[in-house]
């Protein structure tokens, strides 16, 4: 495969993939979340807690959000690894336009 394809070819994977995905709130995995991140985010009930109510006010408020917004945090957020996926920090991003 040339080279100019393999640096193409995951561009149009991700175009392909995400087009909807600033359209609704995307799907994070608060287990997985929270069981690797709950020391640092005051235990798992409280973790659990704390990015559920995220994903709820995220749903709420997610129409206004300008859809370029919305588009650029689902995938600075979505390219994580699954495991650092959080409601909290697409929240920042659409806030500020940080992702930590």
């Amino acid at each position: 495969m040339s080279i100019i394809l393999r640096m193409i070819l995951p561009v149009i994977i991700i175009a392909v993939a995400f087009p909807a995905q600033a359209e609704d709130v995307p799907r994070f995995d608060i287990a997985l979340y929270c069981q690797a991140n709950a020391s640092a985010r005051g235990g798992p009930g409280n973790c659990r807690r704390t990015e559920e109510t995220q994903r709820i006010a995220l749903e709420a408020d997610w129409q206004s959000f300008p859809k370029q917004r919305k588009h650029f945090c689902v995938q600075s957020v979505t390219f994580k690894p699954r495991a650092q996926r959080s409601y909290a920090t697409l929240a920042q991003c659409l806030e500020d336009g940080t992702t930590s």
